[in-house]
Parts: structure tokens; C-alpha cells; sequence
């Protein structure tokens, strides 16, 4: 029980930037937790596995990334202009 009191604090949130990635780091030290789900926007998401295994990583915190795709697909990017910006962008932030 005290397992899912703990995952309801964390649900939803949002971590937006390099400061709120550590603490959140901090948190889950201090609560003993071994394990986190990201959902990140799909096309990003493996440079968010880096960034959280980074960070997360040296604490003995496992991060799995989860992509969550919406109107923009692997099937169907490449489709509009705005899809092969998006794509080139995340590439160049690898």
C-alpha cells in the first residue's frame, strides 16, 4: 500500500527542466523508490532515456521511457513538412 501512496504523488507530473530532473532524483531517493516510468512525446524519447538514465542512473533509479505518439507516427512523419522538421530537430539534440 505505502508502494501506491508513492506512485500517486508522482503521477502527472511534469519535469520541464535540468533542475527539476534533480529534484525529482532527490524524491525518489528520499522515498526509497527504485524504479520510474516516463511517458515522453514520442519522437523524443530516446533522448530523454539518456538524459534520465544520466541522471537517475548514478542513484541506482531505473528509468524506462514509454513514446506516446499523437498525430505524428513513425508510419507517417515524413508525410508533412512539419513532421520532418520535428524529426530533424530531435536528431540534432541527440
Amino acid at each position: 500500500m505505502l508502494r501506491h501512496r508513492q506512485s500517486e504523488r508522482l503521477r502527472g507530473l511534469k519535469v520541464d527542466d535540468e533542475l527539476e530532473l534533480h529534484q525529482l532524483r532527490g524524491f525518489l531517493v528520499t522515498e526509497h523508490l527504485k524504479s520510474v516510468l516516463v511517458v515522453t512525446p514520442g519522437f523524443r524519447s530516446q533522448r530523454s532515456s539518456l538524459v534520465y538514465h544520466a541522471v537517475l542512473g548514478p542513484a541506482s533509479i531505473a528509468a524506462s521511457c514509454v513514446p506516446l505518439f499523437g498525430e505524428k507516427t513513425p508510419k507517417n512523419w515524413s508525410q508533412t513538412w512539419h513532421g520532418i522538421q520535428d524529426i530533424i530537430k530531435n536528431w540534432f539534440k541527440l
